[in-house]
């Protein structure tokens, strides 16, 4: 997963530190829509792509700023290629990676929607996974879908989890065990 850092956002000191520590936590970030200004210097060394328009310099303009910038180990990524000389003109200009028409149009991809019960399912796994799962978010995602609830409640009652009657002793129950034993 890459994170994008759009060419919107307010650079600040707080910003900086921020995605210092998440990248040394092993995320990505790309500087999208790169405008060559060195207000984004103290973000290059974060960076791990640049993503450049090329439509918005010319491409003398963007060969000297990505030579002016080589010392920086991210990849290259060209955006809006629309046609075969834009993408040679990119690719021998060093550039890594590509988007734009010219490679794949967008394509509408149909299929069924994921019903609620299956998001409140994967909610539960997540939940019950935690390293320290957290009982109240539990019962409130179990709470949340009552169908959910019920197949639950007929798993725990099913016969692969009761007490077999062989091992059980009704006369003799778990705070009576041991006494006079001892």
């Amino acid at each position: 997963m890459v994170i994008e850092l759009v060419e919107g956002i307010q650079l600040t000191p707080e910003l900086v530190d921020s995605v210092r520590k998440w990248r040394a936590e092993g995320y990505r970030f790309a500087l999208d829509d790169f405008e060559f200004k060195e207000s984004w210097d103290p973000l290059l060394e974060l960076a791990s792509f640049i993503k450049v328009d090329v439509a918005s310099y010319s491409a003398a303009e963007i060969m000297a700023q990505r030579e002016a910038l080589q010392k920086h180990d991210v990849l290259w990524l060209a955006e809006r290629i629309e046609d075969e000389a834009t993408y040679r003109t990119f690719l021998d200009m060093g550039f890594d990676l590509f988007q734009g028409y010219f490679h794949a149009r967008p394509i509408i991809i149909y299929g069924l929607r994921l019903p609620p019960a299956a998001v409140h399912l994967v909610k539960l796994i997540l939940q019950l996974y935690a390293a320290e799962p957290d009982i109240n978010e539990i019962t409130a995602t179990v709470s949340a879908d009552p169908e959910m609830a019920v197949s639950l409640i007929r798993v725990v009652n099913s016969p692969l989890y009761r007490s077999s009657q062989k091992n059980y002793d009704s006369k003799r129950c778990c705070c009576q065990a041991g006494a006079g034993e001892a």
